[in-house]
């Protein structure tokens, strides 16, 4: 196991490597890397927490990742990750822009803007496979989501919110949130496109774009649309409560 009790500040490139099933833990809340490397691919889990924005270089993951940065997060290689995938940004507007995921397992994602202003904090995801959202995931900002091959889904008990516009794209597949006990899903605005769409939401739903074959949209409220709504087969919409 590599670990750390104490400051790593590592201005440039930092590359780890642990050998054979053993982690890499680096979570002393005053680390300070440029760019992050994981070396291998027989590493099991890697935690990395940064004071400020960082990097993350090429990786192969056999197990799980959690990185937390009081900065933006983004990628400038391929992620891969066998296991789950945990991204949290607590800075000021800090993004997480990682549009070279390969994560096998469940992602979560998290933005905090802690200043209340104007600014938000966005997530951009590509991932290689689809994309199962699972524990909290929580967008003080916009979401733009890729699924390139696979899905769009949650996890039992998974919590979505996003405060601005969620733009979900699993072309040629499909989309599938808040179906299950548990779930909470809330968005600002939808922009949807997959060949079924089916969403249950826990507020009113706003509908910035749908391309789809099926649509069927549940909401807690009222469902509205400020942009067009493409569905070539069958759209079925229930709309809580008295709303309109």
């Amino acid at each position: 196991m590599l670990f750390r009790s104490g400051t790593v500040s590592v201005s440039g490139t930092a590359t780890l490597q642990s050998g054979g099933a053993s982690a890499i833990a680096l979570d002393v809340g005053t680390n300070n890397f440029g760019t992050v490397v994981i070396g291998g691919s027989t590493t099991t889990n890697v935690t990395l927490v940064d004071a400020d924005g960082i990097i993350l270089g090429g990786m192969d993951i056999d197990g799980n990742l959690d990185v937390d940065a009081g900065g933006d997060i983004t990628d400038a290689a391929t992620i891969t990750v066998a296991g789950t995938a945990s991204f949290v940004s607590t800075g000021d507007s800090s993004d997480l822009v990682l549009n070279q995921l390969a994560v096998t397992g469940a992602i979560d994602v998290t933005t905090d803007d802690v200043t209340v202003d104007a600014d938000f904090a966005d997530v951009t995801l590509v991932n290689a496979t689809g994309i199962q959202f699972a524990n909290t995931s929580n967008v003080e900002g916009a979401l733009t989501a890729t699924a390139s091959t696979g899905d769009i889904t949650d996890a039992t008990g998974a919590s979505l919110t996003v405060t601005g516009l969620a733009t979900l794209t699993a072309s040629g597949n499909t989309i599938t949130l808040g179906d299950q006990g548990g779930d909470t899903t809330n968005f600002g605005s939808l922009d949807v496109t997959a060949t079924t769409v089916s969403i249950t939401e826990d507020s009113a739903t706003v509908l910035a774009g749908v391309s789809a074959t099926t649509l069927n949209l549940t909401s807690a409220a009222g469902i509205t649309d400020t942009g067009t709504v493409s569905v070539s087969g069958t759209a079925t919409l229930q709309s809580g409560g008295a709303s309109a």
